[in-house]
């Protein structure tokens, strides 16, 4: 995970725009009438957040926002073998709601350079389609409940003062 910010300076904080590139994978499992099925995927995307942070001496806070919601697209599970579900596919469209972050810095010395400490929360829905080949009969169904996941981040990173202007780059 590699962020660059690009923002300003206020008298006793700092707020602005993080653009951050993800790489990350996932393993998933399901268990169907004693059958277990499991998937790996492969995510990249870029998306921006905005920060809000208060200076306390060596060490700030700040609350760390992406107001817009992330889609994954469909996603499908062809099912077959045997019975009156025989021919079925599953369709799932996955948003990601309500990303909030709250973090805190330590600055190393006299250099730029800190590391910075953060939980995030996130809001997961899943909306399903099931397709049963042998009658067409199209169904949807909420049978995956909302979840609310956290996340914890930890990164070190690099800041240099351009005036009224700062910029910074972590990893």
């Amino acid at each position: 995970l590699f962020a660059g910010f690009s923002t300003f300076s206020y008298a006793e904080g700092k707020m602005g725009l993080t653009i951050t590139g993800l790489d990350a994978s996932g393993d998933a499992a399901e268990m169907s009438r004693g059958v277990e099925q499991t998937r790996s995927e492969d995510i990249q995307g870029v998306f921006a957040t905005f920060f809000i942070e208060k200076d306390l001496g060596p060490m700030s806070v700040g609350l760390d926002i992406n107001p817009m919601d992330i889609a994954s697209g469909s996603v499908t599970n062809v099912r077959s073998g045997g019975g009156a579900f025989n021919n079925q596919t599953n369709t799932a469209e996955i948003e990601v709601t309500e990303n909030i972050g709250v973090y805190g810095m330590l600055d190393l010395g006299d250099t730029g350079a800190y590391v910075k400490a953060m939980i995030s929360s996130h809001k997961m829905e899943a909306e399903t389609t099931i397709m049963n080949k042998t009658t067409t009969d199209t169904q949807t169904n909420s049978n995956y409940p909302s979840e609310r996941f956290f996340g914890g981040h930890l990164s070190i990173g690099v800041e240099r003062d351009l005036g009224d202007l700062f910029i910074r780059g972590e990893a």
